[in-house]
């Protein structure tokens, strides 16, 4: 038998902000990549900080809710 947590809707999001922060990652990587190899020469916000490290705090945000709203089912 699977337990279910207590609130569904919340572990959705956090595993959403997950994936949107893990597809933000990679697109990242992609365009780095694109830039370095084939000349694309594209840049997002101007290189700023929120580019740089928006994306990773995404997804490590969404982790933590995750497994804090799993580890409450319990």
């Amino acid at each position: 038998m699977q337990k279910t947590t207590n609130h569904p809707k919340l572990k959705a999001f956090f595993d959403g902000l997950f994936l949107i922060g893990a597809l933000l990652i990679i697109i990242k990587i992609i365009v780095a990549l694109g830039n370095h190899f084939l000349d694309w020469q594209i840049t997002f916000f101007n290189d700023s900080l929120f580019w740089m490290a928006g994306p990773l705090l995404i997804a490590i945000i969404g982790a933590i809710g995750t497994e804090t709203v799993s580890k409450k089912k319990k």
